[in-house]
């Protein structure tokens, strides 16, 4: 079932999906907010480094020309099969519905906890910890999952328009920090000075594996199709949506690449090799909790609160109305 066959024929559920209620901009930072920027380089970085070393941004682009390439596809189901479904509605429609049931179920089991999991690991591990250190203030972590989860229920409760406002808002700051961190080592950068050597693809045999590089780069751009269950809510959604998809992707690439090419040289092309943890790098554990602090509520709100809600009510929607 199409948008179009959604204007309150016999036997269908009113949901209460806003219509129109978002654009470009929401959908676009819908993907590029559960994709997590920050946490994808937190989370991939240092394994991508030790196997694909001074060609890490090469590893995030070819893993991200693979992922575009996929969400090419996912764009066109998109456009023929625009609805708060998502993977439900396309894999229902282009197989059978058992199949769709199934993944709208698994996607709606391991998505909210995976979200809570995360902010809790994050603030054990690195709000704690550095807020701590840094500024003498010891909040547990709990605290800030609860403060989190608090976020996450009043901007789902207040409605898709408002919440993808916030996302905007976090979701920018997020990658403001990170590039501006990313900036930082290129102006002052480590041992080997500033270099153009981790964007030379004359250094490919320098990795001892990249092509696992380009593995574990493609873990960090999970979360590009959660744009996909916008379609009840966006404007012009057979246009919208599939943008989100695909610009989700590409705008990623790039930062992914700036970025890595940035922390390289910060560190120092001549230290590839001994690449420190994020937890040995103080400005980016410090640079990556405050982004995760203003991301993780807004960007976990819309992927499990407020787009599972437009889920469940396709899922309603389908099971309710009549057979034809």
């Amino acid at each position: 079932m199409a948008v179009e066959d959604l204007k309150g024929s016999p036997g269908t559920v009113k949901t209460g999906l806003q219509e129109n209620a978002i654009g470009i901009p929401g959908i676009l930072m819908q993907g590029i907010a559960t994709i997590a920027p920050s946490f994808a380089i937190l989370a991939s970085f240092v394994f991508i480094v030790t196997y694909a070393g001074l060609s890490t941004p090469w590893a995030f682009l070819f893993g991200g020309i693979l992922l575009g390439m996929q969400a090419l596809n996912a764009a066109q189901l998109a456009k023929v099969f625009p609805s708060a479904g998502g993977w439900y509605t396309w894999i229902a429609r282009a197989f059978h519905p058992r199949a769709g049931f199934f993944a709208g179920v698994l996607f709606s089991i391991w998505l909210p906890p995976v979200g809570v999991l995360t902010l809790s690991y994050l603030s054990a591990t690195v709000l704690e910890p550095n807020i701590k250190a840094y500024y003498g203030v010891d909040v547990k972590w709990w605290i800030w999952v609860i403060v989190g989860i608090a976020l996450v229920i009043f901007f789902a409760y207040q409605g898709i328009a408002l919440s993808e406002k916030a996302l905007i808002i976090t979701g920018s700051i997020e990658i403001l920090i990170m590039v501006a961190l990313a900036i930082s080592g290129l102006v002052s950068s480590g041992p080997g000075g500033f270099s153009w050597a981790p964007l030379n693809p004359g250094n490919f045999h320098l990795s001892t594996n990249l092509f696992l590089g380009v593995v574990f780069s493609i873990f960090a751009f999970s979360g590009w199709e959660s744009t996909g269950p916008m379609a009840e809510e966006s404007k012009n959604p057979k246009r919208n949506v599939p943008i989100g998809l695909v610009g989700s992707v590409i705008v990623l690439m790039i930062y992914f690449v700036f970025v890595t090419w940035g922390y390289l040289n910060g560190i120092g092309v001549h230290k590839v090799g001994t690449i420190p943890t994020a937890a040995a790098w103080p400005v980016a554990a410090i640079g990556n909790a405050f982004a995760k602090a203003s991301a993780a509520s807004s960007g976990f709100m819309s992927a499990s609160g407020t787009s599972r809600r437009s889920a469940f009510a396709r899922l309603a929607r389908k099971a309710r109305s009549p057979s034809r």
